[in-house]
């Protein structure tokens, strides 16, 4: 009898408990679509989502060996530190050589100085002496012609005066000598101005070497620019045999060993700066008239399922994803199939210890904004 009546009490009892597990079930659930609603309602909640950073490939301008490579992925570096040492023995030597052929032309100038400098002081006094000479000579003239036209004068009027018999025919042969005889001086002090400006101008060519070595000056110093210019390409080509960071921060990682032949342009390291990190997620199109500049993102990290992290949107893209796909789909065929577009949403966060780090999957939940009227938007 008392088998009985415990059986039924035994079933009785599993009875509650399955109902009390199947109501807790209810109630779970309950309470797990309630947060789904109200997340759904409140908050637009993308898993789509990593963190960034701007990622810069520092490549080599020149050509060369890859001799040191102080660096690897991870090592911290700031702006400067060397990256890479690129063999640099022929760019030096080519230095070499153009700094050889400018002190070449430095030498040669300085001689064409030197030339130019005796050039002046040799013509200088002969051609003022030259000069001189041809004002004397001159004045020399206009003294003899004075002399002459008063011969000439004397003379005429002594013959005019002879044909009447009022002058002796020696006082008439005594002013034909002195015309004549100055007449001989006139024509020799203008042969001495002829002389004088033949000589002048011989030193006045001489003068004019001096613009011809100047010439040759100038053309030298034209070669010194070229090969200024050559040098201090050479110079930028020495200086690019080391390759170091443009910024402070991380290596991301390396792609080339010492002893490596690389080629301009080819990558060397890239480096990224892990405080200026953001999180870019890829939010529905049909989301994102519900979102604004400045509106605050619940931020869940999955390498850190136990913490939250705050961050605020930051720009919102002004083209979808697919616009920047490499092989777009113009759709020629007709066929067409409506797909939801996603739009790139940079979300502004703050670095904690390095923990957020380039690549980490995130999972954003971004508080929709409330209007005058309480609706959510």
């Amino acid at each position: 009898m008392t088998e009985a009546l415990s059986e039924p009490r035994g079933r009785g009892g599993a009875r509650v408990a399955r109902i009390v597990l199947i109501g807790a079930m209810i109630i779970g659930l309950g309470l797990w679509a309630a947060d789904w609603m109200r997340d759904a309602v409140l908050y637009v909640h993308e898993t789509d989502a990593r963190i960034r950073a701007d990622m810069v490939s520092v490549s080599s301008r020149v050509a060369g060996r890859v001799i040191e490579r102080p660096i690897r992925s991870g090592s911290v570096v700031t702006l400067g530190d060397t990256l890479a040492v690129i063999d640099d023995r022929i760019s030096q030597t080519r230095l070499d050589e153009l700094l050889a052929e400018l002190d070449r032309i430095e030498a040669e100038m300085s001689e064409r100085d030197a030339e130019i400098a005796m050039i002046d002081q040799t013509t200088k006094s002969r051609y003022a002496s030259e000069q001189a000479r041809l004002t004397a000579a001159k004045a020399l003239v206009e003294a003899v012609e004075v002399e002459f036209d008063y011969a000439e004068r004397e003379f005429r009027r002594a013959e005019t005066l002879a044909t009447s018999g009022v002058v002796s025919a020696q006082r008439l042969d005594r002013a034909r000598n002195d015309y004549l005889t100055s007449q001989k001086e006139l024509l020799r002090a203008t042969a001495q101005v002829a002389t004088a400006q033949a000589m002048l101008g011989e030193a006045l060519a001489a003068r004019r070497e001096i613009d011809l070595v100047a010439s040759e000056k100038e053309t030298l110093e034209r070669r010194k620019a070229e090969v200024r210019a050559r040098i201090e390409r050479q110079q930028i080509d020495l200086a690019d045999r080391v390759v170091v960071s443009p910024l402070q921060g991380v290596v991301s990682r390396a792609f080339v060993e010492v002893g490596e032949y690389i080629q301009p342009g080819q990558r060397i390291a890239l480096v990224h700066d892990p405080r200026k990190i953001y999180v870019e997620a890829n939010i529905r199109e049909t989301d994102i008239r519900r979102l604004a500049l400045e509106q605050s993102v619940r931020l869940e990290v999955d390498a850190y399922p136990d913490m939250l992290f705050e961050g605020r949107i930051e720009m919102i893209g002004s083209a979808a994803t697919s616009e920047f796909a490499l092989l777009p789909n113009p759709n020629p065929s007709g066929n067409f199939t409506k797909i939801t577009q996603r739009l790139p949403v940079r979300i502004a966060v703050d670095q904690i210890d390095g923990m957020l780090r380039p690549g980490m999957m995130v999972e954003v939940f971004i508080r929709i904004k409330e209007d005058a009227n309480g609706t959510f938007w």
